[in-house]
């Protein structure tokens, strides 16, 4: 068999086990009644992780790969923050529901991220303070979600029980 059968034969493998890895997505996904285009958009999402990551299968790579390719989404293709969020919730229904593998630390920065950018404008912290529990550097990586809330008579956002 000459060197370049092998590689062929190689590569024909990686891609089996990729469509193998898509299918079992696409199944996972089916049987928790996703919608056709939250579907579609992990598809993408996972896709591109994997491309990106020199097609290795996501078995072997793991938290440091996921925050590499999300900072890259917001640095350097300056993707959205819905769009991050979009990626980061695809990988991790990749590696907790299709995989079973979990990533604490994304999982628990996830739910930080989400916490953090709703208590810390209501208790008065500037949004810059954020950047360093959830490890970001910058503050456009960070998808922020505020409201609107009635002031005491210090400025302070009133709880409901001030109300």
């Amino acid at each position: 068999m000459s060197d370049t059968s092998k590689d062929v034969g190689a590569a024909g493998a990686e891609g089996n086990a990729s469509r193998r890895l898509m299918d079992e997505v696409r199944r996972k996904l089916r049987a928790r009644h996703y919608g056709v285009r939250t579907s579609r958009a992990y598809l993408a999402w996972i896709g591109r992780f994997i491309l990106a990551n020199g097609r290795r299968h996501p078995r072997d790579m793991g938290t440091v790969e996921v925050e590499a390719f999300l900072s890259h989404l917001a640095i350097s293709e300056h993707v959205s923050g819905d769009a991050q969020s979009q990626a980061l919730s695809a990988l991790l229904f990749l590696y907790r529901d299709v995989l079973e593998v979990r990533l604490p630390w994304l999982e628990l920065a996830h739910a930080l991220r989400h916490c953090l950018a709703a208590r810390l404008p209501e208790a008065g912290h500037d949004i810059r303070t954020m950047q360093v529990p959830p490890g970001h550097k910058e503050v456009s990586t960070i998808r922020i979600h505020v409201r609107v809330l009635p002031r005491d008579t210090n400025g302070m956002p009133a709880s409901p029980p001030d109300r």
